[in-house]
Order: C-alpha cells, then structure tokens, then sequence
C-alpha cells in the first residue's frame, strides 16, 4: 500500500490505486480520525504515506497531528521498503505543509530543510524521493535554482534512487527553463538511457 501511493506521488504509479491505498492506511493507522495513535514502526511508516498523500491533494487536515506525533516517535526506526524515520518524515512534511499553506515561514523551513542530508542510514528509504520533494517545494515558492540544487543532492545522498526517471525528467525540464541546454540535453538523455531509449532527433 504504501509504495502505491508513493509509485503516484513520485513516480508514474496508478492515481486511483494509490488513493484507495491511503484511504486503507488512513483507517489501519487510525488517522482518519481524532484519536491518539498507538505508536510503531509500521504506524509511523504508514502515517508517513498518508499525510503526504493528503499534502499532495492541499489536503492538511490532521497532518500537524501526525507532524507531532513523528516527531515524538523515539523507537526503533522503520526499515526497508516504503520505511521512513519518524523525524525525518517530520521534517519533510513540515516543510509541505508550510508551502501548501503558504505560510510566511516556508522558505526558512525548506532552508532548514536544505541543512539536513537524507541518507538511508539516518531517514530510511525516505531518502529514496527527499531529492524530488524537495525540488518540487522550492519550485512552487519560485526559487528554481534551489530546486536544481537539490536535485543534484541525489548524487551524494543515494547511487541510484528508486524514482531516478522522474528526479531526471524534472532536472531536465527545470534546466531547460533556466535556458542551460547542456544540463537538459543531459539529463533527458540518462533520462530515456534509463529506460532503453534514444533520441530521435539527436544522431
């Protein structure tokens, strides 16, 4: 369930699959409703999933609550698939939630943002898609150059990233509107080299 919604949210993953797949975790980690949760591993992996399947449709209802809770979250981290750590997941939807709501504070929160290094050690396979969130949040507060930047963070943070397609089709496209056609022509040609591709248009 959770690499359903996050295949969607990152990736090219099935929309309507990946919806009813957070309405499940919603209700298996009782974020649906006003309740205190029964913290865990797997609730904090799920409640992870779900906030920023809502964040992804400006949906913030009941994501401070789970900001709260993941930030409190002291035992052992999630690991694996789909696993994330509670802080850094806190971190991240912070930062969503700032810019969704367009808050006076976002760009000090996606600056603090920038200070911390996700590496699967530390933030768990959060660190799979940290790149491409991260880019997306700083393009929507107009600041493409820092959107660039942290894509490029991918290198140092992971080898090979699960949503490598998608970080190289948004630096492409970020790197074409910032008119540097060698990064675009780059980063589209790893881009379709990835999925056994070629240009066209180029010999």
């Amino acid at each position: 369930s959770r690499l359903s919604v996050l295949g969607a949210l990152y990736g090219d993953g099935d929309t309507a699959q990946a919806a009813a797949s957070a309405h499940e975790l919603a209700a298996l980690t009782g974020t649906s409703r006003q309740a205190a949760p029964t913290l865990s591993e797997t609730w904090v992996a799920d409640a992870c999933v779900v906030a920023q399947w809502r964040l992804s449709r400006n949906d913030t209802s009941g994501v401070s609550e789970i900001i709260g809770s993941l930030r409190s979250y002291g035992g052992p981290q999630p690991v694996g698939i789909a696993g994330a750590s509670g802080p850094a997941c806190a971190a991240l939807l912070d930062g969503w939630r700032a810019v969704t709501t367009r808050g006076r504070a976002a760009r000090t929160v996606l600056a603090h943002l920038d200070s911390l290094v996700f590496t699967p050690l530390i933030a768990g396979d959060l660190a799979s898609y940290a790149p491409l969130l991260l880019a997306h949040l700083h393009e929507r507060v107009g600041d493409d150059a820092l959107a660039r930047r942290a894509l490029e963070r991918r290198a140092v943070m992971l080898g090979w990233p699960r949503y490598q397609a998608s970080i190289l089709l948004h630096d492409a496209r970020l790197a074409s509107r910032a008119g540097d056609v060698a990064a675009a022509r780059a980063a589209d040609d790893r881009y379709l080299a990835l999925r056994g591709e070629t240009n066209p248009s180029r010999p």
